[in-house]
């Protein structure tokens, strides 16, 4: 027991495991455009490593690629080294893919950087997440660009037509409802004196709320891409019922396994209701 508890700590603590929601988030679009073929390897492989990259660089305990050149620490340096060897590896991929691929993916990585990079003097535009109420509004748009955009760009659609402008929005907002709860976790370690969540500023219950109304909103744009079937009604009660007892006192396993885990059973349960 010990060592599968120190087995989930360790895909856990180290991004590997939101990596892999990543990708099936990912795949996920591709089911819902009615696209017959999956992507290859290296755009799989891309997804996951850049993945591991910005949640390294934005999660690190604030730790960053600058700390290379001015350590702050041997742990801060260690970790530093990590980010700029996930840099490579994520860099390496660009060769392979199309350059439009490329212009995408660099677009929303330079949002992903600048919302935790370090914060430049006399610049209070950055970090992003220092915008009050602004996090997880990037996170929702960065992760549907992710789940949507990219796999429609990658298999020649129109990124502009009404139906992945409605699926694209769908996944904004089921984004949005699973990312509310992590404000709810983080509401005593976030600074309560300057109310930069909505946890803060209307309070837990009402963030519960608000992440049940997105969770709703998703249910209505994606329904009618779908058949009407009780694994997706299931799976909408189960995602409801995580959000409803979320509190600032569950352990990080509920949010990181079980919240964030409800990327990888979206990608099975649209295989099983799909139109």
């Amino acid at each position: 027991m010990q060592l599968f508890k120190n087995f989930i700590k360790t895909l856990v603590d180290n991004y590997i495991f939101i990596g892999v929601c990543s990708v099936f988030f990912y795949l996920s679009g591709f089911l819902l455009i009615h696209e017959t073929h999956m992507p290859d390897y290296i755009h799989i492989s891309l997804v996951f490593w850049s993945t591991l990259t910005i949640y390294y660089f934005n999660t690190g305990d604030n730790i960053h690629i600058i700390h290379l050149v001015q350590p702050q620490s041997r742990t801060s340096k260690f970790k530093s080294y990590i980010i700029f060897i996930l840099v490579i590896i994520t860099s390496i991929h660009f060769f392979f893919i199309p350059f439009t691929d490329t212009i995408y993916l660099s677009h929303l990585g330079v949002i992903s950087v600048l919302y935790n990079m370090p914060k430049p003097e006399n610049l209070k535009i950055l970090p992003l997440r220092g915008i009050p109420l602004l996090k997880i509004f990037l996170i929702a748009y960065v992760w549907a660009g992710i789940g949507i955009t990219f796999p429609a760009l990658q298999s020649g659609h129109d990124i502009w037509q009404p139906e992945i402008l409605k699926l694209f929005a769908a996944e904004f907002f089921f984004i949005l409802s699973i990312t509310l709860p992590f404000d709810i976790r983080d509401y005593y370690s976030d600074h309560i004196d300057e109310p930069r969540t909505l946890a803060h500023l209307l309070g837990i219950r009402h963030t519960i709320a608000i992440a049940i109304i997105s969770l709703g909103i998703f249910t209505l744009l994606i329904w009618p891409f779908l058949n009407t079937s009780i694994f997706f009604i299931t799976f909408i009660i189960l995602v409801a019922s995580l959000i409803f007892y979320s509190t600032p006192h569950k352990n990080k396993y509920y949010y990181t396994i079980l919240l964030d885990g409800t990327m990888i059973l979206y990608y099975f349960v649209l295989m099983l209701t799909i139109n």
